[in-house]
């Protein structure tokens, strides 16, 4: 591992195969949603992924634990966050595969565009109401509601960056899938895999994982249901499995 230092608050979290991401105790740290969704990539050997709002650099280093054949672009809008995710590289000593930019998703720069065989997205789940509860935390407050960036601005991001029949992943609340599929249809995607995600076997969906590829792709596939705790505070074996380092679904 790289040398890096920690600032105040900061720790360092493992992830498993000596890799380790940086944390901080009161600001925005990773979740479950973030596991699921690079478990739903499936990344292949040379791809180029784009991680749209890569936060602490989660998502890059999950997809490097399944398949380090790959280079890895993270796009995050907020400064203390983004350095964070690059000193986790440095950390890796995965510099010369991954690359961290501090900047907006819906300022993208030329060069970028029409380059990406991959896009992943684990946006924010919460339209801002008038009146409803935001976190005061703002760091957390832009990771979890639409302060920043909209859904739509999120897809149509992921449309400009990526190749022909190119995939784009995000994870999102159940209850949005509809707008999703339409905001999909909208920007030129097919959807072509879909999975909802159980908090327990006998409740409903919360989550959903979604893949659309650019331009058209095969016909959709829905995957077996994903179910996170077997019994309170114990994980299924598929998310055991997750955890250590395999995909969702192979």
């Amino acid at each position: 591992m790289g040398l890096v230092s920690l600032k105040p608050g900061e720790y360092l979290e493992p992830l498993g195969q000596n890799l380790s991401i940086i944390q901080h105790r009161q600001g925005y740290r990773f979740s479950l949603d973030a596991v699921l969704l690079a478990g739903f990539v499936e990344p292949k050997a040379g791809e180029k992924v784009f991680d749209l709002g890569t936060g602490s650099g989660i998502i890059p280093l999950l997809l490097f634990l399944r398949e380090p054949e790959i280079q890895v672009t993270g796009l995050e809008l907020q400064e203390r966050l983004a350095d964070q995710a690059r000193r986790s590289v440095l950390l890796n000593s995965l510099g010369a595969r991954f690359k961290i930019i501090q900047g907006d998703l819906k300022e993208l720069e030329g060069e970028w565009l029409n380059q990406w065989d991959v896009v992943v997205a684990n946006p924010p789940f919460f339209a801002v109401k008038q009146g409803g509860r935001v976190n005061e935390n703002a760091e957390k407050a832009i990771a979890r509601h639409e302060i920043a960036c909209t859904l739509e601005d999120v897809v149509k991001a992921a449309r400009l960056l990526l190749k022909g029949r190119g995939r784009f992943l995000l994870i999102h609340r159940a209850e949005r899938l509809q707008t999703i599929i339409e905001m999909l249809a909208c920007y030129h995607f097919t959807l072509t895999r879909l999975a909802f995600v159980h908090p327990y076997e006998d409740t409903p969906a919360n989550l959903v994982l979604v893949e659309g590829t650019l331009g058209g792709g095969s016909p959709l596939k829905v995957l077996p249901g994903i179910v996170v705790h077997r019994e309170k505070g114990k994980y299924t074996r598929q998310l055991e499995r997750l955890f250590a380092g395999e995909n969702l679904f192979c």
